[in-house]
């Protein structure tokens, strides 16, 4: 009995945590707005990620949105999907681990709101495509925590930090060598990739990546970025069929990059305890 007790009660903290992970995941859904088309950044001729085949002229960097509650500076994550600000009910709000790692309600076979995204039909046939989301967790959280105010310094910044939340959301390394950038030219003559043609977009481009490649952040294309901010992520994407565009924003005041995780963590863990607790009573 002490062996059935204890194997049912850990399994109700597992179980209670993973369905509370998925209930993060699928929030109600909100209506993101982007008050005077406030942006900061630029449009550019970017490699369309493919390996260099096509040229598009996207646009990058922050947008101010408004999500019913407050207005914030969010980044997209999503380069391949349009937006469709003031469309009700499109958006629904996760952490980012939960929009990386958490199953969404009603999908069979089970599908994260990370894999939602790049099935999308933007992304058929890319190498730009779904990565390890251990990475791309990490890989955010350093840069948005050493750069991310920063990057609202300058509408260049700003370009640059989004390309390279780009770069972090669907690939393995950082760097133009895969996905060539040009912020001048034409689609036709922009493919260019040496350091002796960048022009000052690609310049910080490659401080970002090379910063976040290295873990070396007390010079970046002469900042001094070493300092850490810690923030709160929150993800909005689309929790249905996925036809508008994912955006993260982030908060001041956190101490820890995901303290939602941390707390279903937490939860699992008291069901562990209070097994062992009622097994030695028993």
């Amino acid at each position: 009995m002490k062996i059935i007790q204890t194997n049912s009660i850990k399994t109700w903290g597992v179980a209670s945590a993973i369905a509370l992970a998925c209930l993060a995941a699928s929030a109600q859904t909100i209506t993101l707005t982007n008050p005077g088309s406030t942006s900061l950044g630029a449009t550019n001729y970017l490699n369309n990620f493919n390996n260099g085949t096509t040229y598009a002229a996207s646009w990058t960097g922050a947008k101010q949105l408004n999500d019913g509650s407050s207005t914030f500076w969010a980044y997209c994550i999503d380069p391949k999907t349009g937006t469709q600000f003031g469309t009700a009910n499109t958006y629904a709000s996760a952490s980012l681990a939960n929009f990386l790692t958490a199953p969404l309600n009603n999908t069979s076979p089970a599908t994260t709101a990370y894999q939602q995204q790049f099935a999308g039909a933007g992304y058929t046939g890319l190498a730009y495509s779904i990565q390890n989301t251990t990475l791309v967790q990490n890989s955010l959280v350093s840069l948005f925590s050493h750069a991310y105010s920063d990057s609202l310094s300058s509408g260049l910044k700003a370009a640059a930090f989004g390309y390279a939340v780009w770069e972090i959301m669907g690939q393995a390394s950082y760097g133009r060598t895969v996905d060539a950038l040009r912020s001048s030219g034409s689609d036709a003559t922009s493919y260019a990739v040496g350091n002796a043609s960048r022009d000052t977009l690609e310049v910080q481009i490659d401080a970002y990546l090379s910063a976040l490649t290295s873990n070396s952040w007390s010079l970046v294309n002469g900042a001094n970025l070493s300092a850490v901010a810690n923030y709160v992520y929150t993800v909005y994407y689309d929790p249905s069929t996925h036809l508008a565009q994912n955006f993260i924003k982030v908060t001041t005041g956190g101490t820890a990059p995901e303290p939602t995780s941390l707390a279903l963590v937490g939860l699992a863990l008291l069901g562990v305890t209070a097994s062992r607790r009622r097994a030695a009573r028993g």
